[in-house]
């Protein structure tokens, strides 16, 4: 007997070979909730990260978010600002990332034109994702060391504030304590609260009359429990605001690390874009 394959038969045969070696080499692996499973996107194309590595952008962070990307399978792009200034933007990544770093350098190299290219990006269903300085550019206004800065994107309807003297006073680092809030589809496979970085960012809160269903995600300890992570959404997209360092790692000599290890909280940060996305 001749049997004849389409050309589509061998890319099932490899599937099917994938899923049975899968099931039968790895049954804790298939049990596993989807947040701890890297690089399992066989069933649909994996997002596009584009993570911003312009001026201001801190390179241990953008290191420690590619490093981040690579071991959960998502794909990456480095984003600069005259691509955002350009509007070259559409169809090239999912979500953008503004890392840590310095917000006011953004503030600088981000045009008025690339700033409405971002609502623009977010407002038709993309997310963006703003951490530490990113989520202080997210905001109409900052507070930065007890002094009031208009900031020009004005994605947020609300203010962040820093740094957190509480915590730690700019420039310094240390690992501190949030709470989740455990009703959050993020948040659902983790423990109540989560030690991770802390440098220089600020509290996030929303203004009197924010209409962009604003939900708390996470609060910080040492502050009496102000906000340190929440979503908002905008036109047909959503936006991500995070005080602390999930990327990022230290260890017991206070140093950094970029590998994941320590007290980064990348499945907490894997969960959290699957959110997004979805």
């Amino acid at each position: 007997m001749i049997i004849k394959l389409s050309r589509k038969s061998p890319i099932i045969l490899l599937l099917g070979l994938l899923i049975s070696f899968s099931s039968f080499t790895f049954p804790s692996y298939a049990s596993l909730p989807t947040l701890f499973k890297p690089k399992l996107w066989l069933l649909w194309p994996p997002p596009t990260i584009g993570i911003y590595v312009d001026e201001g952008a801190w390179r241990p962070g953008v290191l420690a978010l590619h490093n981040f990307c690579k071991a959960y399978g998502y794909f990456t792009k480095d984003v600069f600002a005259y691509q955002i200034n350009e509007n070259k933007m559409e169809d090239q990544f999912d979500v953008l990332i503004m890392p840590g770093g310095w917000a006011a350098s953004y503030n600088v190299k981000i045009d008025s034109q690339g700033m409405a290219n971002i609502r623009n990006f977010v407002k038709k269903g993309g997310s963006i994702v703003g951490i530490c300085a990113g989520a202080y550019f997210l905001a109409d206004k900052i507070t930065w060391e007890n002094i009031v800065y208009d900031y020009p994107l004005n994605l947020f309807d609300g203010e962040v504030k820093g740094s957190l003297h509480a915590i730690k006073a700019w420039d310094g680092h240390i690992n501190t304590m949030i709470t989740l809030r455990e009703n959050h589809p993020i948040n659902q496979y983790f423990p109540s609260q989560l030690t991770l970085p802390y440098a220089g960012g600020g509290d996030i809160w929303p203004s009197n009359g924010n209409s962009q269903n604003f939900t708390v995600i996470a609060t910080l300890n040492s502050t009496n429990n102000t906000v340190g992570i929440a979503s908002i959404t905008y036109g047909s997209g959503s936006a991500l605001l995070i005080a602390i360092h999930p990327e990022m790692g230290l260890d017991k000599a206070n140093n950094w690390v970029t590998d994941g290890t320590e007290t980064a909280q990348w499945m907490w940060l894997n969960q959290a874009l699957r959110w997004l996305v979805s």
